[in-house]
């Protein structure tokens, strides 16, 4: 299995498009360059620039344009929260483990 995350990054030249429909749910990485993000319902754009991220969080159309050339990923965003959620478990178990050291 070919697990290069290269293989799995969308490239967008300058000034190109990448819709996004359904956007929530769904969050967009930048490993390259920037990119402008606005979607459906929502009165900010956002600007992400390499090594920023952001989750999608309106459920309609979003759409990504490139201000450089840029190399994204498009991810899926776990919305659970509380006890469910992944990591979740872990997370309070580092806690206790560093009180317990004190």
């Amino acid at each position: 299995m070919n697990t290069d995350l290269k293989l799995a990054l969308t490239h967008l030249a300058r000034g190109e498009l990448l819709q996004l429909r359904k956007g929530s749910g769904k969050g967009v990485a930048v490993f390259d360059g920037h990119v402008w993000v606005t979607q459906d319902s929502d009165s900010e754009d956002h600007v992400l620039g390499a090594g920023e991220s952001f989750a999608l969080d309106r459920p309609g159309l979003a759409i990504v344009q490139a201000l450089s050339d840029a190399s994204l990923l498009v991810f899926d965003v776990d919305t659970r929260s509380g006890p469910d959620a992944p990591g979740h478990a872990e997370a309070a178990d580092h806690v206790d483990e560093q009180h317990a050291e004190q």
